[in-house]
């Protein structure tokens, strides 16, 4: 009996370890999209170089917001010019010069995305680039070293499994 008492208690108390470890995820929803976000990160209005940036998620972080690892989206409606601007890698040749510049096109989630990654001011960034129901997005995740930046990636996966755009 003891043995079993034991066995049920380190079942117990590791799910519940487990579960106070495992993410949970809030639901983002406006008129432009929906999408599921990991309750590490918080809705903030603070903008530094883009006020019309639609949306800035900060890692829930101490330290000044402007500081903040965070991932910035803004959606706006697509246009034939556009969408031949992105499919041209030649539009991006004047970021060659920012370290640690790469440019790849991939497929994730049934979305054609063009991955940017490069460094500007100390900070490392990966911005997601593409077109969905006529809706124009790019996604910025940016964090103060590339290993910071590597453990938003999962988050950021997240977002683009879960992003449905509204009309």
């Amino acid at each position: 009996m003891k043995k079993l008492l034991f066995i049920l208690f380190l079942l117990f108390g590791l799910t519940n370890i487990n579960s106070q470890n495992a993410n949970k995820y809030l639901e983002y929803n406006s008129d432009k999209a929906t999408f599921l976000y990991s309750d590490k990160y918080t809705l903030t209005d603070y903008r530094v170089l883009n006020p019309n940036i639609d949306i800035k998620l900060v890692i829930n972080d101490s330290g000044i917001i402007g500081d903040r690892d965070n991932i910035v989206m803004d959606i706006e409606d697509s246009s034939p010019a556009i969408e031949e601007r992105i499919k041209d890698d030649n539009t991006f040749a004047g970021m060659s010069s920012l370290l640690g510049f790469a440019l790849k096109r991939t497929t994730l989630y049934n979305k054609e995305i063009l991955v940017l990654n490069f460094s500007m001011k100390g900070r490392s960034f990966q911005q997601y680039i593409f077109i969905e129901n006529k809706k124009f997005c790019t996604i910025t995740v940016g964090a103060r070293n590339s290993a910071r930046l590597e453990k938003m990636l999962d988050d950021m996966e997240t977002i683009l499994k879960t992003i449905a755009f509204k009309r």
